[in-house]
């Protein structure tokens, strides 16, 4: 076969190199020395060929994908193509985790280090800080070392959370390959097991920070490998599938290859609010890095005037199982989802957790075309106004997409529970008029079932803000040291940081879409960190905040 070919030339490059070595002068002159690394080399000859027959099978395959590998892309150099083909498939089948240092980081923080040994050489292969708060509670919640309330897990110091999380850790990955993703989900699930799904309440809630905890380690682990393999995260899980993928010691033992650790419901759960989101520039501000932007998250594809507003004749989702939905539509008609009370409803299909497979194209062609609804490339309004800004683009989606505001409008009211405070205050009505007419009691029971509140579906809590609006403020090149103030455009009003914070507060109540300040305040402000609190505890909870520390951003960017 090709790999015994190449072995052949490669022990017998070996053996030349052996012979013309450092000891091939004293040779001569020492015949048995030159005797016994004859023998050795004969030795090192039949280890190699036994090895060779030993995992002949396996390296035929590796051989036969790294030849078809190189015929595919016919390289200048073939055989410095396969070369590298092979090096690369050794490469990632030889690096191993080793160990898992943890560290305090500050107050509410820890420093986790992973380390991995490559050829026997350790590498520190990736560093990361963790929330202090979100650590103690999902090691409470998987009783490591040992079970407590999380309120008091909470209220644990830095250094008691570190070492509740070293005694966790211990050796738990300790020469599990780098790409071994299924052996690694299996030890991370070892210790950090999960309630039953009928739990109570309090256990559900322990359930969600154990799982939290697993996917934190689990998603540093990765970008761990990722690294190690000189590569971004996603690409190794791409390497480990192409380089292991059906390769394995016998012809009709295929191996099982495993990608990133998600073999639970719970984990699709946690999943189908982690995808991607695409932002897209539409207004520019006075300056470079002052914008307002457009955002649309993988599910809002899935949105009923998604195909209109892009204009795509072709428009077509490419479920991840299309008979499982079609079952459920079917299954879904025989039942009345108006007159069923929640705990009634059947569980959610796995592939409802997972958006369409080519949502990305989709969501892209879907903010490219609201964008440019919206006036992408104009220029915000007078006084770099953030209010009249979204009011603009607020102004093309009631143009283009009214259903998608007025399903925003009714889960915000859900959510803030002013359906149901509306829903109590009929029922209430309703019953005293009866009780006016000299109804009885039987009546109550009727008139406040007729009241309760409507049920929220999967997929209006997937498509929640599937279609939002965020803004780069700028906030330094507005501010002013000598004064301490914000201007944003010359002449304008200057703005004290607690004027400032007062008013990004209200224009976030007053446009619900708008989720994402980036550099609200500037780096210069000595009172920033205390102004970056203020805003965060007054702004609505689904808006998030970007500091200029951390947007990664050049000034010529």
């Amino acid at each position: 076969s090709i790999f015994f070919s190449l072995s052949s030339q490669l022990i017998n490059t070996s053996a030349m190199a052996v012979a013309a070595g450092e000891g091939g002068s004293a040779l001569a002159h020492d015949p048995q020395s030159e005797e016994q690394k004859r023998l050795a080399l004969r030795q090192k000859r039949r280890e190699q060929v036994q090895y060779l027959k030993q995992h002949r099978t396996k390296l035929e395959k590796v051989a036969s994908r790294c030849v078809n590998r190189v015929l595919l892309q016919l390289p200048p150099d073939p055989y410095e193509a396969l070369l590298f083909q092979l090096s690369a498939h050794v490469k990632a089948s030889g690096i191993f985790f080793s160990a898992i240092t943890v560290m305090p980081a500050g107050p509410d923080s820890l420093q986790l280090e992973v380390t991995a040994m490559a050829r026997s050489a350790p590498v520190r292969a990736h560093k990361a800080v963790l929330p202090r708060a979100e650590v103690a509670r999902g090691l409470a919640a998987a009783a490591l070392p040992e079970a407590m309330p999380l309120a008091d897990a909470e209220a644990l110091e830095t250094a008691d959370v570190v070492l509740r999380l070293r005694v966790a850790m211990g050796k738990l990955l300790d020469g599990i390959n780098v790409l071994d993703f299924e052996e690694i989900n299996t030890r991370l699930c070892s210790v950090t097991p999960l309630a039953p799904a009928d739990a109570e309440e309090e256990d559900a809630q322990q359930k969600q920070a154990s799982y939290l905890l697993r996917a934190m380690l689990a998603g540093e682990l990765l970008e761990a490998a990722g690294r190690l393999m000189d590569c971004s995260s996603m690409e190794a899980v791409r390497s480990a599938i192409v380089e292991f993928g059906e390769v394995g010691e016998e012809p009709e033992e295929e191996e099982a290859c495993v990608a990133a650790p998600i073999t639970c419901q719970e984990d699709l759960e946690v999943w189908q609010k982690l995808w991607p989101e695409l932002c897209f520039p539409v207004l520019q501000g006075s300056t470079a890095r002052r914008r307002l932007f457009l955002g649309v998250t993988l599910w809002s594809p899935n949105l009923e005037e998604a195909k209109a507003a892009s204009g795509n004749a072709d428009w077509t989702p490419e479920l991840v199982d299309e008979a499982a939905e079609l079952a459920r539509l079917a299954a879904m008609e025989e039942l009345n989802p108006a007159e069923m009370d929640e705990d009634e409803m059947p569980d959610p299909e796995p592939h409802e957790y997972c958006p369409a497979m080519n949502s990305v194209l989709l969501a892209a062609e879907l903010g490219l075309s609201l964008s440019s609804k919206a006036g992408a490339g104009g220029s915000m309004p007078a006084g770099d106004d953030v209010a009249a800004s979204v009011a603009q683009l607020r102004q093309m989606l009631e143009t283009h997409m009214p259903s998608y505001l007025t399903a925003e409008k009714k889960m915000m009211d859900v959510e803030s529970g002013e359906t149901a405070a509306r829903l109590r205050e009929s029922a209430a009505a309703k019953l005293a008029a009866l009780h006016e007419q000299g109804l009885g009691d039987d009546s109550d029971e009727e008139s406040m079932e007729s009241e309760k509140p409507p049920m929220v579906m999967l997929p209006e809590e997937q498509q929640r803000n599937a279609v939002y609006f965020g803004m780069h403020l700028d906030a330094d090149a507005a501010y002013d040291t000598e004064a301490g103030t914000y201007c944003f455009v010359e002449g304008g009003e200057a703005k004290s940081q607690e004027e400032l914070i007062k008013y990004y507060v209200e224009t976030c109540k007053n446009e619900p879409l708008l989720k994402c300040l980036i550099a609200p305040l500037s780096p210069r402000d000595p009172n920033l960190d205390d102004g970056l609190q203020v805003l965060k505890s007054m702004l609505p909870p689904h808006v998030s905040v970007v500091d200029e520390v951390f947007t990664g951003l050049e000034e010529d960017d």
